[in-house]
């Protein structure tokens, strides 16, 4: 019969490999997370042209216009309705956060020629977020539904518009939420704002 030193040792060694290989799972898994939010992109106008021209449907080309136009959630998205929309406002009416109701912009001419024809888009969350894992790998512009929301936020305080009016808009709670994203202005940008608002000074010359 084997020892009991030698018992006592096969122990410790085999809870040192389960205590190990817990621990660089858990190490592999934090890797894939930093690695996968490092890849999302912030898609710019130009990138968007990008996605457009490689969606394989009219309703991929649909959602993508909601998302930049809109700043919806991926749920709020999924789940939204034709009778949801007042073109005449141009908003939707959306189930948000908490489960509360909320007014959302309602998107453009594609998005509002696509809920006039159909009832919904038919598409689940995890639909959504495959067809835009496909498009990143097609077109190399990684992007998630919420890089999208995130996106609406930095764009629209690059254009001008004020956090207050950014959060209600968007639908966010809390306006420190949309005032990080202020930081993303450079200095050339904050200054092409100021003198939209301001005029650009007039230099005399004597």
């Amino acid at each position: 019969m084997p020892s009991t030193t030698i018992i006592d040792a096969s122990r410790l060694f085999v809870g040192g490999c389960i205590i190990l290989t817990s621990f660089l799972v858990i190490r592999l898994k934090r890797c894939y997370h930093l690695e996968d939010r490092r890849d999302y992109y912030l898609p710019s106008a130009e990138q968007l042209d990008i996605l457009l021209d490689n969606c394989l449907s009219e309703r991929d080309k649909v959602i993508l216009s909601l998302l930049w136009y809109s700043g919806m959630r991926l749920s709020e998205v999924a789940n939204v309705k034709a009778s949801d929309f007042d073109w005449d406002e141009g908003t939707v009416i959306t189930l948000g956060k908490g489960n509360r109701y909320r007014k959302a912009l309602a998107g453009n001419g594609l998005v509002r020629e696509w809920f006039q024809n159909h009832d919904s888009l038919e598409m689940t969350e995890d639909g959504i977020s495959t067809m835009l894992k496909r498009l990143g790998y097609t077109t190399g512009i990684h992007c998630n539904a919420h890089s999208f929301r995130r996106g609406f936020r930095v764009h629209n305080v690059k254009s001008g518009l004020s956090n207050k009016v950014i959060q209600a808009l968007g639908g966010w709670e809390s306006p420190s939420m949309v005032s990080h994203y202020a930081q993303s202005l450079t200095f050339e940008e904050a200054l092409e704002l100021y003198h939209k608002v301001n005029g650009r000074p007039i230099h005399k010359v004597n």
